[in-house]
C-alpha cells in the first residue's frame, strides 16, 4: 500500500538500468531515474485510490535502446474487497510497433503513390474486394458519397457491369497473367473510351494475393484516330475525283496516297506504293529529277509546273 515493491520476477531485473539492483522493499521513486520514478509512483497512487485498472503504453530508452512497453496496472483486494496493493504487468511491444509503423508508413506511401497517378487506379485483394482507390478512381462516380474501399464491384456498379469485372478478376487468379482491354462506359453522362490494364500481386511464394488496375482514358486519343480516319477518306475520295494521275508524299519523299489513275498509269497497286519513296518504287530509274523538284516545293513552299514526255 506504500508503493514498496514486494515481489517481482527475472523479466522486470532485466529492464532496469543497472540489472543488479534489488528492487525489493524499495519503490520506483528508489530505483527509477527520477522523472520515470516519479510517473511510476504516481499511477500506482491512482490505481490505488480509484481501485480501477490502468493500461498506458511507455517508452523507454534502457541502457541505450529505445523499447516500447504495453504496462497494465490493477488492484489487489483483500478477501473484504479492499484495494491492498498494485500488480503490474509489463509487456514489450517495441517489435509489433516498428511492425505497425512500418505497415503505417507502407500504406502512407501506397497511398501516394496511387494519388499520383492521374487517371483511375485502385488495388484489390484476392477475393475481389478494394483495398486501396485513388482520387482519379473516386472522381468517376457522379455520387461523391461512395467509398469503394472494402466493398467488391457487385455493392456499387451495375450487376452486369460487376459481372464483367468479376469475369477479369477470375482469369488473371487463375491464369496469373496481366489483362489489358478497352472498353466503352457512360460516366458522368458522357461516353468515354478507357485503356484498362490489371496485373496479378504475388506473394514470396509465388502465390497471387490481389489485383494492381489502371485505367486511362484515351477517349481524346479514340477521337483523333477517328478523326484521322476520316480524313484520310476524305483526302482519297479527293484524289480519286481527279481525272489524272495524283498523289501525296511528306516531306521525306514517302506516298502517303495516291489515286486510283496513278496506279493504273504506273500498273501498279496501292499497297506496293504508300510508305515508300520513288528510289524504292522505281530502283534502276533516274529519280533525281523527281527528287529535286519535291525538295524544290517543300524548301520554297510554292507550287511547282513542269510538262514532260510520259514514256
Amino acid at each position: 500500500a506504500k508503493g514498496y515493491f514486494i515481489a517481482v520476477n527475472r523479466a522486470f531485473y532485466d529492464r532496469l538500468e543497472d540489472p543488479g539492483t534489488d528492487p525489493i522493499g524499495k519503490s520506483s521513486i528508489d530505483i527509477f531515474p527520477s522523472e520515470s520514478g516519479r510517473i511510476f509512483a504516481e499511477e500506482d497512487r491512482k490505481v490505488f485510490e480509484s481501485g480501477q485498472p490502468m493500461v498506458v503504453e511507455r517508452h523507454r530508452i534502457i541502457r541505450g535502446k529505445p523499447q516500447i512497453f504495453m504496462v497494465f496496472r490493477y488492484p489487489v483486494l483483500d478477501d473484504s474487497g479492499k484495494v491492498v496493493g498494485v500488480a503490474g504487468v509489463s509487456r514489450d511491444i517495441t517489435e509489433s510497433r516498428s511492425a505497425e509503423d512500418m505497415l503505417h508508413l507502407a500504406l502512407q506511401r501506397q497511398k501516394a503513390l496511387l494519388d499520383g497517378i492521374p487517371d483511375a487506379a485502385w488495388l484489390l485483394d484476392a477475393q475481389g474486394r478494394y483495398i486501396e482507390v485513388n482520387k482519379g478512381y473516386l472522381a468517376r462516380f457522379e455520387d461523391d458519397s461512395i467509398d469503394p474501399v472494402g466493398k467488391t464491384a457487385f455493392e456499387f456498379h451495375p450487376a452486369d457491369f460487376a459481372a464483367t469485372i468479376q469475369e477479369e478478376e477470375r482469369r488473371i487468379m487463375a491464369t496469373r497473367q496481366p489483362l489489358r482491354v478497352e472498353r466503352k462506359r457512360r460516366i458522368k453522362g458522357r461516353e468515354r473510351h478507357l485503356d484498362v490494364i490489371k496485373v496479378p500481386v504475388m506473394d514470396t511464394a509465388g502465390n497471387v494475393t490481389g489485383i494492381a488496375c489502371l485505367s486511362f482514358d484515351i477517349t481524346q486519343h479514340k477521337q483523333a484516330e477517328q478523326s484521322l480516319r476520316e480524313t484520310q477518306l476524305r483526302q482519297k475520295a479527293l484524289l480519286d475525283s481527279i481525272p489524272d494521275a495524283a498523289w501525296l508524299k511528306d516531306s521525306a519523299g514517302r506516298y502517303v496516297e495516291v489515286n486510283q489513275n496513278w496506279c493504273v498509269r504506273h500498273n501498279l497497286e496501292r499497297t506496293e506504293i504508300i510508305g515508300k519513296t520513288d528510289l524504292e518504287i522505281f530502283p534502276g530509274q533516274n529519280n533525281q529529277a523527281v527528287i529535286s523538284e519535291d525538295r524544290q516545293v517543300i524548301d520554297s513552299r510554292q507550287p511547282f509546273h513542269i510538262e514532260r514526255p510520259q514514256s
